[in-house]
């Protein structure tokens, strides 16, 4: 709600907004590219900077350290220690998710008429991004962009004079994401990587303690990772930013949330349809896209996680609030 507040409150004109997302695929770029080097680098985080020290003294981290580095289990995809992609952000997990929005955010601000030089360097940063995406390993991205990509390809209105290059794109899209992370999706089907029974785990957990949860919850930090990082015995399976709410705040408060995030959907829906917003198009299914971890992850919850698309959220709100006071003004003036 904060980042939300703060996009709302600072995005004043359409300049802002193209601004923050320059400087988000701007980031995100960076952050890639940092993270294709990282990730055959693995002792830059262990001696250079001493990130486990970090991360035991200064974050208070008890649990969750591998044994051999020190760094967090989730810098390694398997128990055989195959390295991802960490980036700039020190978080494969946030990695992944940042990139994913940099790229739906690009593919929106594309012009509709480009050189040949130019689609060339689009589709470069675009690859690369996607790149970023799959070196981090993070599932919940992959299906959150490959969501928020096709969905966008497959409504937007640059498109729509085109249907068969609409369809043509968004198969390829999913075919080639599909083909890129198919291991990742035959590992998560069968639970045969290190993460997922324990994701299957916590949801079944979370739904069977849900009915049990006091009206106010069970008070703020019973659940969650702040619990799990102060080894607090916490209620329900300990995530999945929807029931994180419930458990701490009550059912009403994730009631809430949930109300909230589809107020902003049918806002940023109607936007694109009236107004040919192309930007709140695109993170419209990005907000649909990251809607599939509201059960499994904190991810929407997370600073270095969703900060973008809150920010974004917010800026795009601030903007559809504007362009409906515009037509109310004249209308009274001409009253």
């Amino acid at each position: 709600m904060l980042f939300f507040l703060v996009g709302y409150y600072c995005v004043r004109d359409a300049a802002d907004i193209r601004a923050l997302v320059a400087c988000l695929v701007i980031i995100a770029c960076l952050s890639a590219t940092f993270g294709a080097w990282d990730i055959h680098h693995t002792e830059f985080w262990t001696r250079t900077i001493q990130f486990p020290s970090y991360m035991a003294e200064v974050k208070g981290m008890i649990y969750g350290a591998e044994p051999d580095t020190g760094l967090p289990y989730n810098f390694f995809i398997d128990l055989d220690q195959t390295r991802r992609a960490a980036g700039l952000l020190a978080a494969p997990l946030a990695q992944g998710m940042v990139l994913a929005v940099a790229a739906v955010l690009l593919v929106a601000a594309g012009p509709a008429r480009l050189t040949a030089t130019h689609v060339a360097i689009f589709l470069l940063i675009l690859l690369g991004l996607c790149a970023g995406v799959w070196m981090s390993g993070t599932r919940g991205a992959m299906l959150a962009g490959t969501i928020a990509l096709t969905g966008y390809l497959m409504t937007s209105r640059a498109l729509r004079r085109h249907p068969l290059a609409r369809l043509t794109v968004a198969a390829a899209v999913v075919l080639v994401i599909g083909l890129a992370t198919r291991d990742v999706v035959d590992a998560t089907i069968n639970q045969t990587d290190g993460s997922s029974p324990g994701h299957w785990a916590a949801l079944r957990r979370n739904i069977d303690g849900l009915f049990q949860i006091p009206v106010v919850g069970y008070g703020i930090g019973r659940q969650g990772p702040i619990a799990a990082q102060a080894s607090i015995t916490n209620v329900g399976g300990g995530e999945g930013a929807v029931f994180s709410i419930a458990y701490q705040s009550g059912v009403l408060a994730a009631l809430a949330l949930l109300i909230f995030y589809a107020v902003c959907l049918r806002r940023l829906w109607f936007a694109d349809r009236e107004h040919q917003a192309h930007f709140a198009l695109a993170i419209f299914w990005l907000m649909i896209g990251l809607a599939t971890t509201l059960v499994t992850s904190d991810h929407m919850l997370s600073v270095s996680g969703s900060a973008s698309l809150w920010l974004l959220t917010g800026g795009a709100m601030r903007l559809l609030s504007r362009a409906q006071e515009r037509p109310d003004a004249v209308a009274e003036a001409g009253a």
